[in-house]
């Protein structure tokens, strides 16, 4: 008797919580993901609005293990997974008409014919639950929209498709890479605590406003805390550069040329012998900056021991912005061709190291 919601966005996330793929729903409320690699796999939903309504997640395939929309540990290494479902309703607005009746604590009218047990007295609810309950990976996710020139976010935005997201943990550290799709969503599902995003800037388009707003740059959006629930409207706007230019000429006069060739000037001095062919200045070669991941096998501290790869690198400028990412190859080196600079880098963790 339960009936289909349509348009619902499902994350195909693989076994370190990366979003692989992602889909919607159709008129039957069905999605499927083909086309993958053995493995295990979790699934996650955003939560459904009908009629304006956001919907409750009442059950779905693993339970409350970890939380009601999301489905761990599905594993398709040896067959397909056909039976990961979720479960909505509306949200109960007004409480019970009536509370539910206690146990009755007086004799019966008449004696049962077999000995009963003594009524138990119903007793006061704890104050507090005995033990905590599991806490689920938490959703951290928005979209990345093209401004239709009036330099805020509103229903006429367009989404932009393939703009590289990423996630940084409390220290800077990237935890996560996602591409926006065609609905300019991005998502991530991390455990609980506080994050930021970054965009990495669409090509031809400037950045125009985010969730935070100028408090940083409009292409970092901080502070996203998700200790008690999830984080959904993290959402980026750019727009194309303006080309005309300003209608009223600058107030202030520029300042004169010096009468002495050679001076420092706020306009450009002519000088006496101009050279008889413009001369440029050289382009500067980009700069390599490489290393490696490796295993420290015998613990000696020393580096060399084992290479690691597939650990994710970040190159960061000087203000700490993700200027590029890239992973460790089969030998555990990475390497990165940047203008001339300065840098950091830092890695994602690999599971199981320190």
């Amino acid at each position: 008797g339960d009936r289909p919601i349509r348009g619902v966005m499902v994350f195909l996330l693989d076994a370190e919580n990366r979003v692989v793929d992602r889909t919607t729903t159709d008129s039957n409320g069905a999605y499927s993901f083909t086309d993958l690699e053995p493995a295990i796999y979790s699934v996650s939903e955003t939560q459904p609005f009908v009629n304006g309504n956001q919907l409750v997640s009442v059950s779905d395939k693993d339970g409350p293990s970890n939380t009601l929309d999301r489905i761990d540990g599905i594993d398709v290494t040896m067959v397909d997974s056909l039976d990961n479902f979720f479960v909505e309703k509306l949200p109960s607005s007004s409480p019970t008409q009536s509370p539910t009746p206690g146990p009755s604590l007086g004799a019966t009218v008449s004696p049962t014919p077999r000995p009963t047990l003594a009524p138990i007295p119903r007793q006061a609810p704890q104050a507090l639950p005995t033990q905590s309950p599991v806490v689920g990976n938490r959703k951290i996710s928005g979209a990345v929209r093209k401004d239709n020139g009036n330099g805020s976010f509103d229903g006429e935005d367009m989404p932009i498709e393939g703009v590289t997201v990423y996630l940084l943990d409390s220290g800077g550290r990237v935890v996560g890479v996602d591409v926006t799709g065609a609905d300019g969503m991005y998502m991530f599902s991390a455990p609980p605590g506080i994050y930021s995003v970054q965009e990495r800037q669409p090509d031809a388009l400037i950045s125009v406003a985010d969730k935070d707003g100028p408090t940083n740059t409009l292409d970092l959006i901080e502070g996203i805390d998700v200790t008690d629930g999830d984080s959904t409207d993290n959402d980026f706007l750019d727009g194309e550069p303006t080309t005309t230019p300003t209608t009223s000429p600058t107030p202030y006069p520029t300042s004169p040329p010096s009468p002495v060739p050679g001076e420092p000037t706020d306009a450009p001095v002519q000088t006496l012998d101009p050279t008889e062919t413009p001369t440029y200045a050289p382009t500067r070669a980009p700069r390599l900056i490489e290393g490696q991941v490796t295993e420290d096998a015998d613990n000696d501290g020393v580096c060399g021991d084992e290479p690691i790869a597939g650990v994710m690198i970040a190159l960061l400028d000087k203000f700490k912005m993700i200027v590029e990412t890239t992973k460790s190859d089969s030998e555990g080196r990475y390497s990165f061709l940047a203008r001339p600079g300065i840098y950091s880098i830092t890695e994602t963790q690999p599971d199981g190291f320190v």
